[in-house]
C-alpha cells in the first residue's frame, strides 16, 4: 500500500510539474519580452561617453576628494560593458573582446579609486581606453 501511495504522490508531483511547464493556453504564442529600446548610439552618447569623459577629466586633475565620485563613473562604465553585448548588440569577436576588456579595466579603475590609488587608476584607465579605441577602429562610423 505504501508503494502505491508513493507512486501516486510521484505521479501527482510530475503532473504538477508538467502543468506548470506546459503553456496553459495551447495555440497561443508565448509572450515576448519587451524590446530593449536603447541603441548602441544612445548607450555610447548617454552612458559611455559622459562617464568616460568625466573619469578622464577627474583622473587628470587628480583631486583626492573626487575619487569616490570618479569610482561611480568607473562603475557605470563597467555596467555599460555588459549592456554593450546584450540583446544582440555584439556583432563580432572584436566587439566582444573590447567589451570584456572594458569590463576588466573599469573594475580595476573602480578598485584603485576605492583604494585611493590615483596612479593605478590612471594606468588602468589608459588600458581601458585602448580597448575602446580598438573597437571604435573596427566599428565606429564617423
Amino acid at each position: 500500500m505504501s508503494r502505491l501511495v508513493s507512486c501516486m504522490s510521484l505521479a501527482a508531483a510530475l503532473g504538477l510539474v508538467v502543468w506548470l511547464v506546459v503553456p496553459q493556453a495551447q495555440g497561443q504564442a508565448p509572450k515576448k519580452k519587451p524590446p530593449r529600446v536603447a541603441s548602441v548610439h544612445v548607450i555610447m552618447e548617454c552612458i559611455v561617453g559622459p562617464n568616460c569623459k568625466a573619469l578622464a577629466n577627474g583622473l587628470k586633475k587628480g583631486d583626492a576628494d573626487a575619487l569616490p565620485k570618479l569610482a561611480n563613473h568607473a562603475a557605470l562604465l563597467n555596467e555599460a560593458s555588459f549592456i554593450l553585448v546584450q540583446n544582440g548588440r555584439c556583432p563580432d569577436r572584436t566587439w566582444a573582446q573590447a567589451a570584456a576588456r572594458l569590463r576588466r579595466c573599469s573594475a580595476v579603475v573602480y578598485e584603485k579609486l576605492k583604494d585611493k590609488d590615483l596612479q593605478g587608476a590612471q594606468s588602468a584607465f589608459k588600458a581601458m581606453t585602448q580597448a575602446c579605441a580598438n573597437c571604435h577602429k573596427a566599428h565606429r562610423k564617423d
